[in-house]
């Protein structure tokens, strides 16, 4: 970008900055709170209708954010995984949009230990995390909770799925499954986090005192991309337990349709920009050598090659 647009690499990443600390403060409390009245009652239909699953508000887990090893404490920041990583816990709703993001901690904290130090913790414990409206099923009051994964506590509003020890009944499978099934959102929507923001998908080149604004901001710029329905790249997978850097090529920002003898293709705005941005910077490319060169240029209103010792390109 700083080769292109003639801007020093300082500048460009002050920019970057400066954008993703805007998006954090200005749009971010308007892309992502929790659901409340109308908005509430959408989620729950919507998990009851998708997955069979009731009074469910919403699936939480955490995904690791790959960094650069930090200067200091640098061992609390490597995970079990093997590299060096930031938590980012997320609540998702059932069109994979983040309801809210608790991003910071060490990749080697435990996943109990960061809900238990989030806000949605501390709003749970005092009753203010949903309302108190509860359902009669079989005879039991079930209020409106999360799903989350065996790693978290129980709790009246986190309910977590049956540990399989081989002896499960045919009930509590089924509640597995319906569990699961919900529950997958938060894990899908990650998948589409990274599928549009690739620089969470490999290690982020920048302090660590910057990670969080970043990923705050990439979350936010998620939830409105969803809101417009706009295409995403499915993160790649790899058997290494290292990170792959992503390989940016256009084919990978393309999506082909499915259906049968269907040559067009549907590229996401990723692609574009990509595009544009290898097309501006193969014609500053040849503006420069032209500049540096006693050749010929081209001259589009005459159409015919021009002799000049300072070539003059046309715009």
């Amino acid at each position: 970008m700083g080769n292109l647009f003639g801007i020093a690499r300082s500048s460009v990443c002050a920019i970057v900055h400066e954008f993703c600390k805007a998006v954090r403060q200005v749009l971010m409390p308007e892309f992502i709170k929790l659901p409340e009245g109308d908005a509430l009652r959408e989620v729950l239909q919507g998990f009851q209708m998708r997955c069979g699953f009731p009074q469910c508000a919403g699936a939480i887990d955490r995904s690791h954010i790959p960094i650069i090893a930090p200067e200091e404490n640098h061992v609390d920041y490597f995970n079990r995984k093997g590299w060096h990583s930031v938590l980012l816990q997320g609540v998702v709703d059932h069109q994979f949009c983040f309801t809210n993001i608790y991003t910071g901690w060490p990749g080697s904290v435990h996943d109990a230990r960061v809900l238990r130090n989030s806000c949605v913790f501390a709003m749970a414990e005092r009753g203010e995390l949903f309302p108190p409206d509860t359902v009669e099923i079989n005879g039991v009051q079930v209020p409106i909770m999360l799903l989350g994964d065996p790693a978290y506590p129980m709790r009246s509003w986190l309910i977590k799925g049956y540990t399989d020890t081989g002896n499960l009944t045919e009930q509590q499978r089924y509640f597995n499954e319906r569990h699961s099934k919900a529950r997958v959102t938060v894990e899908c929507a990650f998948g589409r986090l990274k599928g549009r923001w690739r620089c969470l998908g490999k290690r982020l080149d920048v302090d660590i005192s910057t990670v969080p604004t970043i990923i705050s901001a990439c979350c936010t710029l998620h939830n409105v991309c969803e809101k417009h329905v706009a295409d995403f790249v499915h993160e790649p997978r790899s058997n290494s337990r290292h990170i792959q850097t992503p390989k940016h090529s256009v084919k990978y920002l393309t999506k082909v349709s499915k259906e049968e003898n269907c040559s067009e293709q549907r590229v996401s705005p990723a692609g574009n920009f990509l595009q544009s941005f290898r097309a501006n910077q193969r014609r500053a490319s040849l503006r420069r050598r032209h500049r540096n060169t006693a050749n010929p240029s081209w001259d589009s209103a005459q159409q015919e090659p021009r002799n000049t010792h300072l070539p003059q390109l046309s715009e």
